[in-house]
C-alpha cells in the first residue's frame, strides 16, 4: 500500500507479527496461521490467511501461498517468508517483516499528518472562494447596480465568473463528473500513470515530500532484504515494487537494466 490501505496494512503487520511470535514459541505453522486468521479484524486479511493456511496444509510452500494474495501480502512478504521458510528460520523472518510493515504504517501516518494542514487549507480556500462567487458577488453586483458607476476590470472579471457558476451550474456539474471519469481512464494506462507520477515529483513541497517517501520505502525494503540474505539484484527488483511512485520505481528498474547491460 502506498498512502492508502492503512487499515489493511496495519492488520497485515499484526497478523505477520502473530505468526512470527507463535512460531518462535514452538507452535506449528498450521496452528499459527489459524490463530492469526481468527484474530485478524480486517476481513480481507482474515480471508487471505485462511486461504494461505489451506494451501499450506495442501503441501504448497508458504512463499508460494502468500504470493497468491498480492492485495494483502506485498512482494517483500513473499520474498521474506519464502527465504525464511527455506532457511528454517521462518519465525525470525516473520518478526523482521512485521517490524518493517509496522514502521511503514507509522511512516505513512507521518506523511498523512504532514499533508493534512495544506489539504485543509486548500479545502477552506476552495469553500471560501465558492461562497464569495455564489453569495457575496451577486449581492455586491446588485448594490453597485443601484449606485451606478464603472467597475474595475478585475471586479468585472469576478462578476463574470460568478454569473457563469450561478447560471451554468447545470453545465459545470456534468463537466466535472466527465473530467473525473476521463482522468480515471487516462490514469489506468501505465504510460499515462508514469507521466502523472513524474509530474507530481516536480511539484513544490509536495513533490519533494513524495520523493523522500518513495526513496525511503525503497531503501528500507532493500536493507531488509539484504539483511535477510537476499542477493543485491533480486533485492533491488523487489525493492522497486515498494516505491509508491511509478517514476521512482522506473528509476530503480533503469539501474537494473544498466547493470544487466554492463
Amino acid at each position: 500500500a502506498a498512502l492508502g490501505g492503512g487499515a489493511r496494512a496495519t492488520a497485515t503487520a499484526l497478523a505477520v507479527r502473530t505468526v512470527g511470535t507463535l512460531l518462535d514459541a514452538g507452535l506449528p505453522l498450521d496452528r499459527a496461521l489459524a490463530f492469526a486468521a481468527e484474530q485478524a479484524e480486517e476481513p480481507t486479511v482474515a480471508a487471505a490467511l485462511a486461504e494461505v493456511r489451506r494451501e499450506v496444509r495442501g503441501g504448497r510452500a508458504l512463499g508460494e501461498a502468500v504470493a497468491r494474495h498480492p492485495g494483502v501480502f506485498p512482494p517483500l512478504a513473499v520474498a521474506m517468508l519464502g527465504a525464511g521458510e527455506a532457511a528454517g528460520a521462518l519465525g525470525g523472518a516473520a518478526e523482521r517483516l512485521a517490524d518493517h510493515l509496522e514502521q511503514g504504517a507509522e511512516l505513512r501516518a507521518q506523511v498523512r499528518s504532514a499533508l493534512l494542514y495544506p489539504a485543509l487549507m486548500a479545502v477552506v480556500a476552495a469553500v471560501g472562494v465558492t461562497v464569495i462567487l455564489l453569495v457575496v458577488v451577486p449581492r455586491f453586483v446588485g448594490m453597485l447596480g443601484e449606485i451606478g458607476g464603472t467597475l474595475p476590470l478585475s471586479t468585472r472579471l469576478l462578476v463574470v465568473a460568478s454569473r457563469a457558476i450561478v447560471g451554468g451550474w447545470w453545465l459545470w456539474l456534468p463537466l466535472v463528473v466527465g473530467g473525473v471519469a476521463f482522468a480515471r481512464r487516462w490514469l489506468a494506462v501505465g504510460e499515462n500513470r508514469a507521466r502523472w507520477h513524474a509530474a507530481r515529483l516536480a511539484l513544490p513541497v509536495v513533490g519533494d515530500l513524495e520523493r523522500r517517501w518513495a526513496t525511503a520505502q525503497v531503501a528500507r525494503t532493500l536493507a531488509l532484504l539484504l539483511d535477510g540474505g537476499t542477493r543485491l539484484l533480486p533485492a533491488l527488483r523487489i525493492a522497486a515494487t515498494a516505491a509508491p511512485n511509478v517514476a521512482v520505481s522506473a528509476g530503480v528498474h533503469l539501474l537494473l537494466e544498466m547493470q544487466d547491460a554492463a
